[in-house]
C-alpha cells in the first residue's frame, strides 16, 4: 500500500482469483495501536470479509446506495464467475457526477451539514443536561447510600434510575457516534489542553484514531494552525461560536477550501472543551467561481440576454440588452416583453411561439423599440428552457441588433443599381452624342448660313442649338454623377446660371407657379463648375414646384456676405471669408420636422415611388461641398421652404472677353473624318467644306487605313471616332502612326474616359474632342493642331 501509494487493498484466492477480503490503511493502524507485528500476521486475520457482492454491469448509482446502506467507503467488483474486477470508492461515484447534479448535491449537502449541526447541538445539549442529571443522581445516590439503614428501598430506586440513565446516556452516545462516523463533514473535539479527544476522520488516507490525543495543529500547515489555534483560543475565551476558512491539501497534495465552526461545549457554565465543524466547500466554490465566469460574460456580451416566462414576463435582463433597448434592469424585470418593446401582435410573433414551443428554438429577424421610440431590426435566437421534469419553463433570447448593418446593404444594393445606372449610362453615352453631334453641327451652321434671316427663324434656330447644348449637359451631369468624373472649375459669374435656371423653369413649370429673381448688382465671382451649380439650382427649383401643386411663387435671390470669425461660428460648416448666398425659396406645402433631419440622406424621399430618386438633394449637397460651400433649410409646414447655398467667393476678375472673333477658315487641306455613323460623317464634311477645306470620310477602320495609305501624303490631318464596332479607333490610331509616325490626329469620343486610356494604349494623338462637338470647337481645334498653335496634346 505505501509503495503505490493506495488506501486498500484486496485479498483473492491464489487459485481462482476470488476476492476473500479487503484490508485497508485504517486497518494496519489498530493493528499498530494493539502492538501486533506485521511480519507475523497473516492478512486473513485482518481483512474485513465482503458483506454483499456485486458485478461490475451494476450502475454506479445502484452502487452508490449499496455502499451509503452497509456505511462503507470501498466496493470489490467481480465478474459473473466471481473474479475481481476492480474497486469502487466513494470518490468515484462523485467524480462521476454531471455539474449540475453536483452542484445540486452540494447544495443537499449543505442543507444536511446545516441540520446535522442543529442536531448535533441538540445533542451535545442534551449530553450536557445528562451530565447534569448524572452528577444530580450520584449526589442523591450518596444522600441515600447515608440513609440506607433507614430506607433500603428507596436505595434500589435510586440504583435502578442511575442504570436506566447511563444505559440511556451510552445509547445516546453510540447514536451520536453514528451520525458523526457518516457525516460529510469533518468533527474534532479539543479539550482545553489543545489535545484532541475526538474525531470523526481528518482525510481519506488517515484514520481519525491517528490524531486522537495529539494536538490538531501537528497535522495542519502552519498558516492554517495558528488561524485554528486562535479561533479555539477565543472560544473557551468568550464562550462564544467563531467561524474561520482555510485551505489545506489532502494526502494528494490538492488544496481543498473548508469552512468551519468553533464552538464551546458548556458544562456548569464552564467551557470544558470546544467542538470543530468542518465542511469541504472546494466544488462549491469552484462551480460559484464557474458561475461568476458565465455572469461576468453575459454583462460584457453585446447582445441583449433575457429570459422570459411562458406569460411573457421578463425575468431575466442583461446589461446587453440595457445597453440595446436603452430599459435598466430595474425597469424591465416583470413586466412584459412584448409591451415593453412595443411589438404588436403579428403573423411573425405567432409562427416565432409556436416555433418555440413545439421545437425548442426559433431564430429570425423583428421589428422591436427602444425606450426612446427608435426602431431596431434585431436577430433573435429563441431556446425553450425545460425544468427538471422537462416541462416548459421560460424561453431565452439573444438579440443582435442587426439595424445598421441592414441599413449598409439597402444602401449597397442602391450603390449596385446607381453602378448599374452609370454602366448603361456609358453604354448609350457613346449612342447619344452621336445623335447629338450632327444636330449641334448642323444648327450651329444653320445659324451661320441663315444670319440673315427673320427674328422668327433665328430665335428657332437659337432654341435648337440651347436645346442641344443643354442636352448634351444632361448626358454630362448622369456621367458625371454615375462615375464620380469631376467637373472644370472656372472664375465664373453666378448671375448668369441664375438667369438660365429662371428661363428654363419659366417654361417647364406650370404657369401658376410665379418665378422671380433678386440679384445684387454688383455679386462677386466664383471657381466653380457652372454645369455642375446649373444641376444643383434646378434641383431646388424642382423640389420647390413640386410642394407648390396648387400653385405659389418661387423666388431666386443671390448677395454678397462677408463672415467674420463670431458669425462663422454659429454655422456649423462656415469658415470666416467672403461668401455668395443663393437662396431658393418657395411657398409651398413646407417640411414637418421629424422629416427635415433626414431630406439630405442618400435615397431618402417623401414622394410616392416612381416620382423620386432620393438623390437629388444628397448630390447638390456633395456638388456644394466640393466647392467648399454648405447648404442649410428652414422650414415651416404650410408656411413654405427656404434653401441657402453658400458657396465661398474669391477677388479674381472674371476672364476679359474679346470681341467676337471669325471662326477660322482652312486653306484647301485635305481632312481625313473617319465615324462609323453616317451623319457624323456627313455633317462632319459639310462644315469643314463650308470653311475651306477638302475632306475624305470613312465610316470603317479598314477604309480610313487604306485611305490614308494612299493619299498620306495630301492629308493634312485625321479626324478619328474612338468608338467603333470591328476595328476601333485605337487601332486606326496605331496603324496610322506606324505608316507615317508625324501624322497629326483629333481623337473623337462621346466618353471622356477615352481620353486617359489613350495613353495608356500608347496611341499619343495632337487633340482629344467630346462627342457632341459645336462647329467652333472643331474649326478651332483643327485650326491649332495644323498650324501647332497649341502643345502636342490639345484638350477642349
Amino acid at each position: 500500500m505505501h509503495r503505490y501509494q493506495v488506501s486498500c487493498v484486496a485479498i483473492t484466492r491464489r487459485q481462482n482469483g476470488q476476492p476473500e477480503g479487503l484490508v485497508t490503511a485504517g486497518d494496519l493502524v489498530q493493528c499498530l495501536q494493539l502492538g501486533c507485528d506485521f511480519a507475523k500476521i497473516s492478512a486473513q486475520t485482518l481483512m474485513s470479509t465482503p458483506p454483499f457482492c456485486t458485478t461490475s454491469a451494476t450502475t454506479l448509482w445502484t452502487a452508490h446506495q449499496q455502499m451509503q446502506q452497509h456505511c462503507i467507503h470501498q466496493l470489490l467488483v467481480c465478474d459473473l464467475h466471481g473474479n475481481l474486477q476492480g474497486i469502487v470508492t466513494q470518490t468515484d461515484v462523485l467524480q462521476s457526477m454531471d455539474p449540475t447534479e453536483l452542484l445540486s448535491s452540494i447544495q443537499a449537502l449543505q442543507q444536511t451539514v446545516e441540520q446535522q449541526n442543529s442536531t448535533l447541538q441538540a445533542m451535545t445539549a442534551a449530553l450536557q443536561r445528562q451530565s447534569s442529571q448524572q452528577q444530580q443522581i450520584k449526589a442523591q445516590l450518596k444522600q441515600t447510600e447515608a440513609s440506607l439503614a433507614q430506607d433500603v428501598t428507596e436505595r434500589k430506586r435510586t440504583e435502578l434510575a442511575l442504570f436506566a440513565s447511563e444505559e440511556r446516556w451510552q445509547q445516546l452516545a453510540e447514536k451520536l457516534q453514528l451520525i458523526t462516523a457518516n457525516a460529510p463533514v469533518c468533527i474534532y473535539e479539543i479539550n482545553r489542553s489543545g489535545q484532541v479527544t475526538f474525531a470523526n476522520r481528518i482525510d481519506p488516507g488517515i484514520a481519525s484514531g491517528q490524531i486522537l490525543g495529539n494536538h490538531l495543529s501537528n497535522w495542519f500547515p502552519l498558516r492554517q494552525s495558528h488561524i485554528i489555534e486562535s479561533a479555539i483560543a477565543q472560544v473557551f475565551q468568550t464562550h462564544e461560536i467563531r467561524a474561520i476558512a482555510y485551505e489545506i491539501p489532502d494526502s494528494q497534495g490538492t488544496a481543498h477550501a473548508y469552512e468551519t465552526q468553533v464552538a464551546p461545549i458548556l458544562i456548569d457554565g464552564e467551557v470544558t472543551s470546544a467542538v470543530l465543524i468542518a465542511s469541504d466547500v472546494t466544488q462549491r466554490q469552484q462551480a460559484e467561481a464557474r458561475l461568476k465566469e458565465q455572469a461576468a460574460l453575459i454583462d460584457i456580451a453585446t447582445d441583449a440576454i433575457l429570459v422570459r416566462s411562458l406569460d411573457d414576463e421578463v425575468i431575466f435582463w442583461s446589461k446587453g440588452a440595457e445597453r440595446i433597448y436603452g430599459w435598466s434592469a430595474k425597469a424591465a424585470l416583470g413586466q412584459s416583453l412584448n409591451q415593453l418593446l412595443n411589438q404588436k401582435p403579428s403573423p411573425e410573433l405567432e409562427a416565432a411561439w409556436k416555433t418555440v414551443l413545439t421545437q425548442g428554438e426559433w431564430q429570425g429577424e423583428l421589428q422591436k423599440y427602444t425606450h426612446s421610440g427608435k426602431v431596431l431590426t434585431i436577430e433573435s435566437r429563441w431556446t425553450l428552457v425545460r425544468d427538471r421534469a422537462g416541462n416548459p419553463q421560460s424561453i431565452l433570447s439573444v438579440d443582435t441588433d442587426i439595424t445598421a448593418k441592414r441599413q449598409l446593404e439597402v444602401q449597397f444594393l442602391r450603390a449596385q443599381r446607381l453602378e448599374s445606372l452609370g454602366t448603361l449610362a456609358s453604354g448609350i453615352a457613346h449612342d447619344l452624342n452621336n445623335l447629338m453631334t450632327p444636330i449641334l453641327g448642323i444648327a450651329h451652321l444653320l445659324s451661320i448660313l441663315l444670319k440673315d434671316a427673320d427674328e422668327k427663324i433665328q430665335e428657332l434656330l437659337e432654341i435648337q442649338l440651347s436645346s442641344v447644348r443643354r442636352g448634351t449637359a444632361l448626358v454630362k451631369q448622369i456621367l458625371s454623377f454615375a462615375r464620380g468624373a469631376e467637373g472644370k472649375y472656372t472664375v465664373m459669374q453666378l448671375r448668369h446660371v441664375i438667369n438660365e435656371v429662371k428661363a428654363f423653369s419659366a417654361k417647364t413649370f406650370p404657369k401658376s407657379i410665379s418665378i422671380q429673381t433678386d440679384l445684387a448688382r454688383d455679386l462677386w465671382t466664383i471657381q466653380g463648375d457652372a454645369t455642375h451649380l446649373h444641376q444643383v439650382l434646378m434641383n431646388l427649383c424642382v423640389n420647390a414646384r413640386d410642394a407648390m401643386l396648387k400653385g405659389g411663387s418661387l423666388m431666386l435671390s443671390a448677395e454678397n456676405f462677408y463672415f467674420d470669425q463670431a458669425q462663422a461660428q454659429r454655422l456649423l460648416d462656415a469658415k470666416p471669408g467672403p461668401y455668395i448666398i443663393v437662396a431658393v425659396t418657395d411657398t409651398g406645402t413646407g417640411i414637418p420636422p421629424e422629416v427635415v433631419d433626414r431630406i439630405f440622406d442618400p435615397f431618402f424621399t417623401t414622394k410616392v415611388p416612381g416620382q423620386g430618386t432620393g438623390l437629388g438633394l444628397s448630390t447638390a449637397v456633395g456638388i456644394v461641398k466640393s466647392h467648399g460651400g454648405f447648404l442649410t433649410v428652414s422650414s415651416q409646414p404650410g408656411q413654405g421652404t427656404q434653401f441657402k447655398v453658400y458657396l465661398p467667393a474669391i477677388a479674381a476678375p472674371l476672364p476679359v472677353t474679346t470681341a467676337e472673333q471669325p471662326l477660322p477658315r482652312g486653306s484647301q487641306e485635305l481632312i481625313l473624318v473617319v465615324d462609323d455613323e453616317t451623319p457624323v460623317c456627313k455633317t462632319a464634311r459639310t462644315m469643314l467644306e463650308t470653311y475651306n477645306y477638302r475632306v475624305m470620310t470613312a465610316t470603317e477602320g479598314t477604309k480610313a487605313i487604306a485611305f490614308y495609305r494612299q493619299h498620306h501624303t495630301q492629308i493634312s490631318a485625321v479626324l478619328v471616332d474612338l468608338m467603333m464596332p470591328a476595328l476601333d479607333g485605337f487601332a486606326v490610331i496605331r496603324a496610322l502612326q506606324n505608316i507615317k509616325p508625324a501624322v497629326k490626329v483629333i481623337a473623337l469620343s462621346g466618353l471622356a474616359t477615352n481620353q486617359a486610356r489613350l495613353e495608356t494604349e500608347g496611341a499619343a494623338v495632337h487633340a482629344f474632342l467630346n462627342k457632341p462637338y459645336s462647329l467652333d470647337d472643331l474649326l478651332q481645334t483643327l485650326h491649332q493642331v495644323l498650324h501647332d498653335l497649341s502643345p502636342s496634346k490639345v484638350e477642349t
